[in-house]
């Protein structure tokens, strides 16, 4: 758990999803230049849907602790699976390059799947850190072959 400072869009600005989906728009020059741009370093940010501009608060979120795992990562992606498709390779050793950062798996929103934990309240787990976990979990339920989707060596 770390505390950190985020932006936040004023009380009462609207959370609907399609919304947010809107609100996305914003980010696709961030991602073409491919490195992250934190949300302090934006100049003048305004929300595209109510014109609010953000606010930088406190607040308190969990973190997988990639940098602890760093060297093992390194070796196990960068000399163990060289046969991944070239994008994500490419993705995977660019991160690596940079140093592996914690990586927060929660968010502040009032929608999504709750941190099961005492004091998270209003917070839930961030999508891409509980999907996977959803797709392998799902497998299992729906057949008593569910092995052999996801440990076959044939499955990439």
């Amino acid at each position: 758990m770390m505390r950190r400072q985020a932006l936040f869009l004023p009380t009462g600005t609207s959370r609907e999803p399609a919304a947010l989906r809107k609100r996305k728009r914003i980010w696709r020059p961030v991602r073409k230049m491919r490195h992250f741009v934190s949300p302090s370093d934006l100049i003048n940010p305004q929300s595209t849907i109510s014109g609010s501009k953000p606010v930088l608060r406190d607040t308190l979120h969990w973190y997988l602790p990639l940098d602890k795992y760093e060297p093992w990562l390194k070796k196990w992606i960068l000399e163990d699976h060289k046969e991944w498709k070239t994008n994500v390779y490419g993705q995977c050793k660019s991160w690596l390059d940079q140093g592996l950062q914690p990586r927060a798996v929660s968010r502040d929103l009032d929608w999504g799947v709750p941190v099961p934990l005492k004091n998270a309240e209003g917070k839930v787990l961030y999508v891409w850190f509980d999907a996977p976990i959803g797709y392998i979990s799902a497998t299992k339920e729906l057949t008593p072959d569910w092995e052999k989707y996801w440990k076959s060596e044939e499955t990439k």
